[in-house]
């Protein structure tokens, strides 16, 4: 059968080696990588190997398979196996580490620049739960071939033939090379944050508290796969196995592409939870004091429900909180947490039974988010 494989496709392909190419460069010597790439990795890893599964089991040969990776219409059920990290944030020990990584970028034929220096971290990434002046944070962008090395590779080209013979193939080492340079200009270049310890006393973990959803509380290092200790969680039980369970929760929430808010002191920031949300993960914003109430069924001659903030009728969805049973509209219970010398994010109470209102600020900011 006559390959279907396009160049976009190729250029698919060749991005997503490169991205682990680099993430193992950094693993190999001590780094450890967390966040968004992980996930987006064990989600890519999962779904892919399910491909292969699937159409193994169907009969197809293995050419068929790699023609077909990247149909849409082949195995629709495991598309989740196109998702490539976009970018990849890592934690490394000191600059001893950092120039060894560097080394090793130029070593595999990688060439980078850095973008900004940060001396102070926490400046510059929102909620970094770490003093300042603790973690260096520099940013990177590394190519395939770059300008420098275009230039670099006709020289190893013209080197490898004899003088005599350069003119007659300048033009088509010219136009190889320039091929070559189009196509990493459409792979792009890969942007690697890197978090560097300036003060080597403090012990640190990665991600520093900065968690939104509780699957971007992973770290990859030489260890494997790991949950943060950085993620709050319930244990009834020993501490240990709660979070061996917590891990084995989120791997799944991961293949099913759900993404659990995290509990914090503070509320999420509202970007990132748009970028998990139009990434197209099915958010559990974990609301537990506010329930939501679906729309009501009312006959004719039933009393509706009103609204405790502004006594409107409650005909469609609305919410309530766990501590009793006053009803709200969207808007009248996130004004009610929020606004006034009475707001519950002021007192920590429900305004109608002065019950403790737990976690009402967080709860309130992702209704908020949910419906925005």
């Amino acid at each position: 059968m006559e390959a279907v494989e396009t160049m976009p496709e190729n250029i698919k392909r060749s991005e997503w080696r490169i991205k682990q190419a680099i993430a193992k460069i950094i693993i190999d010597l001590g780094g450890v990588i967390f966040g968004g790439f992980v996930r987006d990795t064990l989600l890519h890893d999962y779904w892919a190997k399910k491909y292969y599964e699937e159409a193994t089991n169907d009969g197809y040969s293995t050419e068929y398979q790699n023609d077909h990776y990247n149909n849409n219409n082949v195995y629709p059920e495991t598309l989740s196996r196109h998702a490539i990290p976009n970018d990849i944030d890592c934690y490394i020990e000191d600059t001893v580490m950092l120039a060894k990584i560097e080394t090793a970028f130029l070593t595999n034929k990688y060439s980078f620049r850095r973008i900004f220096i940060r001396q102070n971290a926490s400046v510059y990434i929102q909620r970094l739960n770490v003093p300042d002046n603790t973690l260096i944070h520099i940013r990177y962008k590394i190519y395939c071939l770059d300008t420098a090395s275009k230039y670099k590779l006709k020289t190893i080209v013209q080197e490898a033939i004899p003088t005599e013979f350069r003119s007659a193939t300048n033009e088509i080492i010219n136009s190889l090379i320039a091929s070559m340079h189009d196509v990493s200009l459409q792979i792009g270049h890969v942007t690697l944050d890197v978090l560097v310890k300036k003060k080597t006393e403090i012990v640190l973990e990665p991600p520093f508290g900065n968690i939104d959803f509780e699957c971007n509380a992973l770290t990859m290092s030489k260890d494997g796969i790991q949950l943060s200790n950085q993620l709050t969680i319930d244990h009834g039980i020993v501490k240990s196995t709660a979070r061996a369970f917590k891990l084995a929760q989120i791997l799944q929430d991961i293949v099913e592409k759900k993404a659990v808010a995290a509990k914090n002191t503070t509320p999420m920031d509202h970007y990132r939870f748009c970028k998990m949300k139009l990434s197209g993960w099915n958010i559990d914003a974990q609301l537990k004091t506010i329930v939501e109430i679906p729309p009501p069924f009312y006959s004719d001659i039933e009393e509706k429900d009103i609204c405790i903030i502004c006594h409107d009728s409650l005909e469609e969805q609305h919410y309530k909180l766990n501590c009793c049973s006053a009803k709200y509209h969207k808007n009248c219970l996130l004004q009610s947490i929020n606004e006034g010398t009475s707001a519950m994010v002021t007192t920590q109470c429900c305004i109608v039974c002065k019950r403790t209102a737990n976690n009402i600020e967080n709860e309130g900011t992702m209704l908020s988010y949910l419906e925005s």
